[in-house]
């Protein structure tokens, strides 16, 4: 019994705190990536859009076969800080020093140096040592607690962070960089404080959290390759998920490569980015921490589908007058309102599949799940990244020149107003079809049943 409370126990505020730090670290370096390494690359460094979209899809295709493995790893790993924990302090300096490397293109080299440098220390960035800190980060929840609700309040705290640090990097990157002289240089040492950054709230976050689902439960048996996957891929709900994320993340990419280049080239200034990424991010960060009651009221599966609505709104919107920064940035307010229902359930959501599987199958796998489910994201973004560098170069774009030809202008209008609300439609689509709310206290009663039955014959109890 003691066993079964200390799992379920609450999470205090300091520990929940210390847990969001993780993914202000994250996302300090993910938004980056995500919104403005195409235009660095592009337009600081000299690289073409379509170079610059396969060296982002290949390497997004190796970072989800990387995920994978590090998954395997997290449900193998055994130490005195637990299963996820430790790889925080392994990871969290490593990452720091690739992120500087990241920027650090060799300027007056040939274009296949270039090209070549940046797919090796992207691949180092993202593929190597984000995934090895942040799928380890994201199975913590998992261990941290059982209890669903704590779960949702715990994820709460994560995305008000995610979100807080992406609306910092989109809105203020490219002004300090431009108060920096606008060069290479003013990126790398841009890049140095957010890698900084990083470090110690990683760090912090592993000092400050516990996983107690590992500590009460014990050292469990090490399933094998085989049946882990098998197991993952008998998860129905963890599937429809993944079609989320998927969705989700070709939606991102190809909205937040683009705006920069929205913004400069329709707009007619790219730091226009800065106040339309915090009317995006900023109903999150004041939203989310006040969604708890709601959660419990009307449960994840009904906000989520509800945010992807509002959000769909807010596409709509846009297209009235989509040359006009007034009316640019309130829908983008309308689409930000949307991501706070829908963000502030879907880790959470995503959490409760390990318990479904592990009642469905027998097997309990949280890093394989995690990692395999970032896969998914990644794997869409890697594809969604060579599809905006493939039609910026197909419409004759040109990152070195002032002024775009119309063809290349038309085509960043088209993906920027677009591609979001097919995207964000098939969401809905997905979500209709996942009813873990309903099924999951029945779930857990019967896990934990199972768990007590299965001490008693360890302990010689008929």
């Amino acid at each position: 019994m003691k066993q079964m409370r200390s799992d379920m126990e609450k999470v205090g505020i300091g520990e929940k705190f210390a847990y969001s730090l993780g993914d202000f670290a994250s996302n300090l370096i993910f938004a980056l990536a995500c919104s403005l390494i195409t235009y660095f690359y592009t337009n600081t460094v000299g690289i073409s859009a379509a170079a610059a979209g396969s060296v982002l899809m290949f390497s997004q295709i190796f970072d989800g076969i990387s995920d994978v493995l590090i998954g395997f790893l997290i449900d193998r790993t055994r130490s005195k800080y637990g299963k996820a924990r430790p790889w925080l302090l392994w990871m969290a300096v490593p990452f720091g020093i690739a992120c500087i490397l990241l920027v650090c293109v060799p300027r007056n080299a040939s274009m296949v140096v270039k090209i070549v440098y940046a797919f090796i220390t992207y691949n180092l960035v993202m593929t190597v040592f984000y995934t090895a800190i942040n799928v380890p980060y994201g199975a913590l929840n998992t261990l941290m607690t059982r209890d669903q609700y704590q779960r949702s309040v715990i994820n709460i705290w994560r995305m008000t962070m995610a979100m807080l640090a992406t609306m910092v990097v989109t809105a203020v990157t490219l002004p300090i960089i431009k108060s920096l002289g606008g060069d290479q240089a003013a990126w790398i040492k841009t890049m140095v404080i957010y890698a900084t950054l990083a470090v110690a709230m990683f760090l912090i976050c592993f000092k400050c959290t516990r996983e107690r689902v590992t500590e009460e439960l014990g050292v469990q048996e090490q399933v094998p390759v085989k049946k882990a996957l098998k197991a993952v891929v008998k998860n129905n709900y963890w599937l429809l998920l993944i079609g989320v994320w998927l969705l989700y993340a070709i939606n991102t990419t190809f909205s937040g490569t683009t705006t920069v280049y929205y913004a400069q080239y329709i707009l007619g200034n790219e730091t226009l980015m800065g106040p339309i990424n915090i009317a995006l991010n900023l109903p999150a960060v004041i939203g989310i921490p006040f969604m708890a009651p709601l959660i419990k009221k009307f449960g994840k599966k009904p906000l989520a589908i509800a945010g992807c609505c509002i959000t769909l709104c807010g596409c709509l919107l846009m297209l009235v007058q989509p040359e006009n920064l007034t009316m640019v940035v309130a829908a983008t307010l309308v689409k930000g309102l949307g991501t706070v229902p829908f963000w502030a359930v879907l880790y959470a959501m995503m959490a409760d599949t390990v318990e479904y599987g592990e009642w469905k199958t027998g097997v309990r796998t949280e890093g394989l799940l995690y990692s395999a489910s970032t896969f998914g994201a990644k794997a869409g973004a890697g594809i969604g990244s060579a599809i905006v560098g493939a039609i910026l170069t197909a419409n004759m774009f040109n990152g070195m020149l002032e002024v775009q030809p119309q063809s290349a202008v038309s085509a960043i209008s088209s993906m920027y107003l677009y591609v979001p609300i097919v995207m964000v439609a098939l969401q809905i689509v997905c979500l209709v079809f996942y009813k873990l709310d309903k099924e999951y206290p029945q779930i857990m009663a019967e896990l934990k049943i199972r768990e007590a039955n299965a001490r008693k014959k360890a302990e010689g109890v008929e």
